[in-house]
């Protein structure tokens, strides 16, 4: 369910319940980046407020989800998924081990600047990376498993 629609057998494109605890001193929001491990990240969830310590299951694939209030995506283009939102491991051969990791950043603004709806991922998570809390780094979520055939 939580792997891309585009290669069998078909997933739902849903992003998965994710948390965390509270970050750093200073943190003022959270970004949250999907990356394939050796290709280009698949989905950035940015602005996600600092009150904020989990995302609930299928995030709406909107430049600016009702939930988390205020967060925003990336529209991404890859995979034959083009849209705003979560796009979820992909891999292109059937039972192929590929590597996806979730990383959590705690950011040092309330809104990364320079974004809007139509930055990629790749754009997205570079600007997030600007705005690290000082002295902080990104976290792998980690108890999330997502099976891909």
């Amino acid at each position: 369910m939580y792997k891309c629609a585009e290669v069998p057998p078909a997933g739902q494109n849903m992003s998965p319940p994710l948390s965390w605890g509270p970050g750093p001193a200073g943190t003022k929001s959270y970004a949250v980046v999907l990356m394939h491990v050796t290709t280009p990240e698949h989905w950035v969830l940015w602005d996600i407020p600092a009150s904020v310590t989990s995302l609930a299951a299928n995030i709406e694939h909107q430049a600016q989800p009702a939930e988390p209030a205020g967060s925003k995506q990336s529209l991404a283009d890859l995979d034959g998924f083009k849209g705003s939102g979560y796009l979820g491991p992909c891999p292109q051969t059937v039972n192929s081990r590929q590597s996806y990791q979730f990383t959590l950043y705690a950011l040092d603004v309330e809104t990364v600047p320079g974004l809007s709806a139509t930055s990629t991922p790749t754009e997205a998570a570079t600007a997030v990376k600007a705005h690290l809390v000082a002295g902080s780094h990104g976290v792998s979520l980690t108890r999330t498993q997502i099976r891909t055939p």
